[in-house]
């Protein structure tokens, strides 16, 4: 973290899931701070990755995948200044009709931000790459790779 101290972002359990955060100042004592992105009208998020970004702020790429069953889940991102208050960006970054995209890993680069993520269906698994070309981060700069 830029101020010092770890923290974590994790998907809650026990009904429709959500974004959730963790703190910890030493790296051994973790205090829950609570909700994050909240699920929504028929839909949850997972697989929550996180990235700053110099001069920006915390960019995190998310699934969204509906309450009702795996499958048709998008990658979305979402914008923060300061880590606790994020703002979704409702545009989907990414979707496949064929495959559940899922865990997606985030690497900022040259002014490039990379977003490496896996597409599966039962018994197959595939890889994917998303790009950015411009490190503001908004996701119609975001063009596929």
């Amino acid at each position: 973290m830029q101020s010092g101290g770890y923290r974590v972002y994790y998907v809650t359990s026990g009904g429709p899931n959500s974004i959730a955060s963790a703190f910890s100042s030493d790296g051994l004592t973790i205090t829950a701070e609570g909700t994050r992105i909240p699920a929504a009208d028929g839909v949850m998020y997972v697989d929550p990755a996180v990235v700053y970004v110099d001069g920006y702020g915390y960019l995190m790429a998310l699934g969204r995948v509906p309450n009702t069953a795996i499958g048709n889940a998008v990658l979305m991102l979402a914008y923060s200044s300061d880590g606790l208050n994020w703002t979704l960006d409702n545009k989907v970054l990414k979707s496949n009709t064929s495959y559940y995209l899922a865990d997606p890993t985030m690497v900022v680069s040259g002014g490039t931000i990379r977003i490496y993520y896996q597409g599966w269906q039962w018994g197959t698994v595939a890889a994917g790459r998303h790009a950015g070309r411009d490190v503001d981060g908004r996701a119609q700069s975001m063009t596929g790779a």
